[in-house]
């Protein structure tokens, strides 16, 4: 009988060990988008057209402003992974396929009243707050390379990447 109980506690310990760890384990990253970044309506020929998230406003340079009806609207994303861990974020500049079209996102995430600034192709690393919730807002630049055919209307997608970045000791 006395086998029998060691056995079972044995297992028992084996069993809390195995729970601690799966406990210990960061939770997934969910990245849940609220609203999509707009440009409204551009000019269909080569140029680019800017969207700052932070103003709410457009803009163009010069001879090569696409912009046509100043009234986009940013993206909104609500991220949400362990309090208190590091992460990265990083927006990627996208193209179509065609190479027409470009965009390069640029914005901002705030954790717990600090503010990170991102723009395209630069990963971003930050302490998500003790809420575990980070905001973003996304703007960026839209190009076009080329003519484009004027009764289509185009879209092109944005990536957004993130992950747990693990502190060494």
């Amino acid at each position: 009988m006395k086998n029998s109980e060691r056995c079972f506690k044995s297992l028992m310990i084996a069993a809390l060990f195995i729970s601690l760890n799966a406990t210990a384990e960061n939770r997934d990253i969910i990245l849940q988008k609220i609203s999509n970044v707009d440009f409204d309506t551009v000019n269909i020929r080569a140029g680019s057209c800017n969207f700052d998230s932070a103003t709410e406003t457009m803009s163009g340079d010069g001879k090569r402003n696409i912009c046509s009806s100043y009234k986009g609207s940013k993206g909104v994303f609500k991220l949400t992974a362990e309090p208190n861990k590091l992460i990265e974020v990083e927006f990627k500049s996208t193209r179509t396929p065609n190479g027409l079209i470009q965009f390069n996102p640029k914005g901002v995430a705030r954790s717990d009243f600090k503010e990170y600034q991102l723009v395209y192709d630069v990963p971003v690393q930050f302490m998500v707050g003790t809420s575990g919730i980070v905001d973003i807002e996304m703007g960026g630049e839209l190009e076009f390379f080329g003519p484009l055919n004027h009764s289509s209307n185009y879209s092109i997608d944005y990536d957004i990447k993130y992950k747990y970045i693990e502190v060494t000791k």
